[in-house]
């Protein structure tokens, strides 16, 4: 390139410019302008919140060398910290500046839900007496007001710790199927009665030889129970012997079939988690697709020092959570672990204030809810058919048999059988 190369390209446009064009220009600068300072706020941000890491982590070090009362203040620290890297992912930054995020979508509402108790439908129930369902005795059922989307599901046995027994689980799983069929139903948090226990596990009052007790089945077969011998004194007699032999024990281990609905549940489920979180409950809590906990939470695992343990998703699905080595110390020790614990470990998504909870588990729900269900619904089951084989894949082709069966190729093959034709695939595409 010579001189007059250079002079040539540096030279300045006399091309006389329109007011139009110097609109454009002008506009097309202050365009820039604002993504140079969206640039250099988010490097801000970022830099802000690795140092409250980097803080968190060197507190943390620092803390379990002390003695338990500065563990508590480290703990209370740490919630804060939580707090404030939530509040970032939720739309707004530390230094409480809109993110492009929240720009875009806007910010997501934390007004309190206004809650609805509902009757979960049962099956059959037009065959029972009064053409009702057993009331719910042991959980409490709820779904938010003006269709915001959300189920919530309580455990109600607060001096049980909200243990639960069988009557409990099936309480539990009738609420989940009405929340699966509830097609306005987006997201569903579960939860415990009161702020001493998220879930004790199974209660041991009621734990027979074979498993835990069940005497709420006879309560529902008596619903459904033939007088065609009532007429007759043979007939009392029989019905009463009936009646006596179905009021022995059934031992069951029905909360394995809770923990399988609420994994193929084809909508995200949050934990939220006020205390205690041990035993069979903190299964439940690693099956929940999330976890929100308050600060002063505890988990654990007590079963080998009750005579039992979790062979399933308790120590397969744990391990996939917290690492081998870790999964057989939370078994083999049957220790107990905080809050800020159990978020290094990676039990749970994150940890608030006892007073934050509620509206934070709401908040998630709302987030989630703003996003595409088909696409949540298949990410679920792509995640969990990576642990559970067949079962897993089976689940996921069921979502992706469903989402074809709305696609038109899949309509032409329905409507070319109904109008006893042949099919005409030609007019779609084979991509790559």
């Amino acid at each position: 390139m010579n001189d007059d190369d250079d002079d040539q390209t540096t030279a300045p446009i006399t091309t006389p410019v329109t007011a139009q064009t110097a609109k454009t220009i002008n506009r097309r600068i202050r365009t820039m302008q604002e993504h140079l300072r969206n640039f250099v706020q988010s490097k801000n941000e970022l830099l802000s919140v690795t140092r409250i890491n980097a803080n968190e982590t060197l507190s943390s070090r620092t803390n379990n060398s002390n003695s338990n009362n500065n563990a508590t203040a480290a703990t209370a620290t740490t919630a804060t910290t939580t707090t404030t890297n939530r509040t970032y992912a939720n739309g707004k930054s530390p230094t409480g500046t809109k993110s492009s995020y929240e720009k875009m979508h806007g910010a997501v509402s934390r007004e309190e839900v206004k809650w609805v108790r509902c009757a979960p439908y049962m099956e059959f129930q037009h065959l029972m007496r009064g053409g009702k369902a057993p009331e719910l005795e042991e959980v409490i059922y709820e779904k938010a007001a003006n269709a915001e989307g959300i189920a919530r599901i309580t455990i109600n046995r607060p001096h049980k710790r909200n243990a639960f027994t069988p009557k409990t689980v099936k309480e539990m799983q009738r609420c989940f199927e009405d929340a699966r069929d509830d097609s306005s139903i987006g997201c569903v948090i579960l939860r415990g009665q009161g702020d001493l226990a998220f879930c004790s596990g199974g209660d041991q009052s009621v734990r027979g030889d074979g498993g835990y007790v069940d005497d709420d089945a006879t309560e529902n077969r008596s619903l459904l129970v033939s007088s065609n011998n009532n007429n007759s004194d043979n007939g009392d007699d029989n019905n009463k012997n009936n009646m006596s032999n179905k009021k022995k024990s059934i031992p069951r281990l029905n909360v394995l079939d809770l923990q399988m609905q609420i994994r193929r549940l084809p909508k995200p489920v949050i934990a939220s988690v006020a205390g205690y979180c041990v035993g069979g409950g903190h299964i439940l809590h690693m099956i929940c697709d999330l976890t929100i906990a308050e600060d002063n939470a505890i988990f654990g695992q007590t079963g080998p020092k009750v005579g039992s343990f979790d062979a399933g998703y308790g120590s397969t699905h744990m391990a996939r959570l917290i690492g081998q080595k870790k999964a057989r110390e939370m078994w083999f020790l049957a220790r107990m672990y905080d809050a800020n614990e159990a978020m290094q470990m990676g039990l749970v998504n994150c940890v608030v204030p006892l007073k934050d909870l509620e509206m934070e588990t709401q908040t998630w729900c709302r987030e989630i809810l703003r996003n595409s269900p088909t696409a949540i619904r298949l990410t679920k089951n792509a995640l969990n058919a990576a642990e559970d084989g067949q079962a897993g894949i089976q689940d996921l082709g069921g979502s992706a048999t469903m989402l074809f069966y709305q696609s038109e190729e899949g309509s032409e093959g329905r409507r070319s059988f109904m109008e006893k034709r042949a099919p005409d695939f030609t007019k779609f595409k084979r991509f790559p």
